[in-house]
């Protein structure tokens, strides 16, 4: 009788033992596809919510722009309302009057505009160089003012013939700053600079 009990019990655990593996990658394949479904499922959600963030923000910034049109229109006419026929005359030149051409939206002439400041950038190098053979350590004198850069600006343009309006000349000229502080962090010394805490142009 006890034979046959412990013949019961280990046919018992024998069994359990071949169909527990069966059972847990049962579980495991179903809790696989069950999690694989919801990361589908979240990044469909995903992909929607930012398509309706995306259309939101172009229908708002359509509305925007609809509705400035139609007030800028509207605040004109009423201002023109009224007024005599030589004022309106004078109000459309003034409307069509044209905005002078920056050399930067010139592919070529920007192009240029950058190798001139190159240059004068190159030009004020060798008189930070220069000044420091001769012993000037004050930055202030080491290195080439403001009019001198515009100077060699100027001399560049001319050089490589260039056809500039004023507007466009004086554009170039502005970048005298930023020349300024690209020779002075260039050729200075660490130590000088520390002393004399060069400021970034703004």
């Amino acid at each position: 009788m006890n034979i046959i009990k412990i013949f019961y019990i280990f046919n018992y655990l024998l069994v359990v033992n071949f169909l527990t593996p069966h059972l847990c990658n049962n579980n495991f394949n179903f809790l696989k596809n069950l999690n694989s479904n919801v990361e589908v499922h979240s990044k469909s959600k995903e992909k929607k919510r930012k398509k309706l963030i995306l259309f939101s923000f172009i229908a708002t910034a359509l509305a925007v722009s609809i509705a400035s049109s139609l007030g800028i229109h509207f605040y004109l006419w009423k201002k023109r309302k009224g007024k005599p026929l030589s004022d309106l005359q004078y109000d459309i030149s003034e409307s069509k009057r044209e905005i002078p051409p920056s050399v930067w939206d010139n592919k070529h002439l920007g192009k240029v505009a950058v190798d001139v400041l190159d240059e004068a950038i190159e030009r004020g190098e060798l008189d930070v160089k220069k000044a420091l053979q001769e012993g000037i350590l004050d930055e202030n004198l080491a290195c080439p003012s403001l009019e001198s850069i515009k100077k060699y600006i100027r001399e560049g343009a001319e050089d490589r013939f260039l056809k500039l309006t004023k507007s466009q000349m004086e554009e170039i000229e502005n970048m005298a700053h930023y020349c300024l502080y690209n020779i002075k962090f260039i050729s200075l010394p660490k130590q000088i600079r520390e002393l004399s805490m060069v400021p970034e142009p703004e």
